[in-house]
């Protein structure tokens, strides 16, 4: 039996209440199609809702699977996405109309969805997972240290090579650790990290570095070395992962809250583990 994976994408504009969706012959649907050959399900969404309505779009949440078992086996994911550019057209012949319709309508027209509103606000993640020459490690040695400051440095861009070793072996002291994912031997993205406990989050980890190199961002390394963070610090009895980030840094709280699902408060961000 043939596995198809087919993906949507649910894009909500919550001050009108609207959710974005295409005609195809006489369905109403979300936005969206069969994944192809060599294409994650992310690359799927985002192609397929760019070529049906003509925008581009993120997508983060992972708010539905179904599966429908007949001579096929089809599993359809459906990713709640956000408009970032573009403008209202199709490259798709079998697209006939494509409308901004009110959430009850649409509830109608997709009764399989149920509620759309809460769909959106779900708290599952779709994640990427580290393969195809991915690896993910600790950073320990004297080498790896000196390997990953051109890197730490696109981050800290004050740091002399020889402060920053020097630096970083007084926090190693202190608790903190250095985690890096690479390509090929190349680091991709690091994390430095530490284990702390207070009243209001009790025993949590808290990021103090995040940084992915300029040359590969948006390519789900952050996310992966970030998802990796999470599972190391439920291994070690965290309830949560807080970080915080400057108001300047927009790009990064849209990755924090929308891809990574982390609750911001000011410039706090969090994420239960439990």
């Amino acid at each position: 039996m043939e596995r198809i994976d087919v993906v949507s994408v649910l894009i909500v504009d919550e001050e009108q209440k609207r959710v974005l969706m295409v005609q195809n012959e006489a369905l109403w649907s979300l936005p969206g199609g069969k994944r192809e050959e060599g294409e994650t399900l992310r690359e799927a969404a985002i192609r397929e809702t760019k070529e049906e309505t003509g925008y581009d779009v993120e997508v983060d949440h992972v708010v539905q699977i179904t599966e429908r078992m007949s001579s096929d086996h089809v599993v359809f994911f459906t990713f709640r996405g956000r408009v970032v550019g573009g403008k209202m057209a199709t490259e798709d012949p079998e697209i006939q109309r494509i409308e901004w319709r009110d959430l009850d309508e649409a509830e109608k027209l997709m009764p399989w969805y149920g509620n759309l509103l809460a769909l959106w606000h779900s708290p599952s993640v779709y994640r990427e997972e580290p393969g195809g020459g991915h690896t993910i490690q600790e950073l320990t040695t004297e080498e790896d240290f000196r390997s990953a400051f051109p890197l730490i440095r696109q981050l800290r861009n004050g740091l002399t090579e020889e402060k920053y070793v020097d630096l970083l072996h007084a926090m190693r002291k202190e608790g903190y650790r250095l985690f890096g994912l690479a390509r090929d031997g190349e680091w991709m993205a690091l994390a430095g990290v530490g284990i702390r406990h207070n009243f209001y989050n009790g025993r949590h980890l808290f990021v103090y570095d995040l940084v992915t190199d300029s040359q590969q961002r948006s390519k789900g390394y952050g996310a992966m070395l970030l998802t990796h963070l999470e599972s190391w610090a439920r291994a070690n009895g965290c309830e949560r992962v807080e970080l915080t980030s400057s108001v300047q840094r927009l790009d990064a709280h849209r990755f924090y809250e929308g891809k990574m699902g982390y609750i911001r408060t000011s410039w706090v961000f969090r994420r239960d583990l439990t």
